[in-house]
């Protein structure tokens, strides 16, 4: 659902209630508060949405009131609702429902112009676990406005990293405007992409080293599979970050400054290598994978080499055992007193005879 067709439906953002039948009592409940809150309308910010201005040499907590004072603004919005949506809105003067559109897991990251907002979408990782996503954050910039909207679907480390800066870095910054923010915003995130690379170099590294020590588990080749996989959609989330960056550089937004946006070409560069890195660690799973697979195959014929020997060992005195089980005279030794050692005897050197002979050849 996109467009005109979301803007005609009036549940889309969970502001008016579907058939009753299709609720439950508490979700009846909760629907009728979000259609009061909107209909209210919202008198103060969302704990979820953070406003923050640099004063007296630091990142401190403002107001919706700075929003007005042409100041650069940083608005941080963490895991939007409804209301958080709304509010948004109502700030930016842009439709909550399109913008809701730009967090979609499928969306791909895209430079959109939007009023006097330019919307960029840019996908940042995050470990969960073992495991690396990509998610998709929205950030909204307006150079006319000084406005920079970070919104994200949970935690982005960047929105602690900026408050991090020193204190001449962070006045720069500010006093540049929001096309700096989102240079640095963007930067940060591709220094995340470097932090989950360095996790992958250490599951690559733990592969080499069960190959080359020569473990034949099946855990190895499922989690060559799963690391190449995921590097995968790791690439794939880069290539799109690295079409929005170029946009940016050649100008794309509209509501970003001219004069920063040849800065931009740096992030290329850096996802570039980024890529670059991840073919590299491809490449190694692909040849550990040929490595493990040979391993495997060489340890089959050492194993078929060791069944043949004792094979060939174990023959021998059974077919010495087998012919003289028949009880004919005319085998030799059948009429001697001695006959039952000297065939034992036999019997015993073709067994030592074979063992040294496979012995030597490496079989045993």
């Amino acid at each position: 659902m996109r467009g005109a067709e979301r803007r005609s439906n009036p549940f889309y953002l969970g502001i008016a209630s579907p058939p009753l039948a299709d609720h439950n009592e508490i979700d009846l409940i909760i629907v009728y508060l979000r259609i009061l809150c909107y209909n209210a309308g919202i008198q103060k910010l969302s704990i979820m949405i953070e406003i923050k201005i640099y004063n007296q040499n630091k990142l401190t907590q403002g107001s919706k009131s700075d929003l007005a004072n042409k100041k650069t603004s940083l608005v941080q919005v963490t895991s939007p609702r409804v209301s958080d949506w709304v509010e948004v809105s109502k700030i930016t003067g842009l439709d909550a429902r399109d913008l809701k559109e730009f967090l979609y897991l499928s969306e791909r990251p895209v430079v959109r112009n939007l009023g006097v907002y330019t919307a960029v979408s840019f996908r940042s990782p995050s470990l969960n676990g073992k495991s690396v996503i990509t998610k998709p954050n929205l950030f909204l910039i307006s150079e006319q406005r000084r406005h920079f909207f970070s919104i994200s679907q949970g935690n982005l480390p960047a929105n602690e990293s900026v408050g991090k800066l020193p204190s001449p870095q962070l006045e720069r910054v500010f006093k540049e405007g929001p096309t700096t923010l989102l240079y640095v915003f963007l930067d940060e995130v591709i220094n995340n992409y470097r932090q989950v690379l360095d996790h992958f170099n250490e599951e690559v590294e733990n592969v080499e080293g069960a190959v080359l020590r020569g473990q034949y588990t099946q855990d190895i080749t499922k989690n060559i599979f799963k690391i190449r996989k995921t590097l995968v959609y790791f690439v794939r989330a880069l290539f799109a970050n690295q079409e929005v960056v170029s946009a940016i550089e050649k100008g794309q937004g509209k509501n970003l400054s001219t004069e920063h946006e040849s800065r931009f070409g740096t992030l290329y560069a850096d996802i570039e290598q980024l890529e670059d890195l991840s073919g590299i660690y491809r490449e190694i799973l692909s040849s550990s994978l040929e490595v493990h697979l040979s391993n495997i195959s060489n340890n089959l014929n050492v194993i078929m080499k060791r069944l043949t020997s004792w094979a060939a060992i174990i023959l021998v005195p059974t077919l010495i055992a087998g012919i003289y089980g028949m009880n004919v005279n005319w085998l030799p030794f059948t009429t001697t007193n001695l006959g039952g050692v000297i065939v034992l005897t036999i019997m015993l050197l073709s067994v030592l005879a074979l063992y040294t002979y496979f012995s030597k050849r490496g079989w045993l």
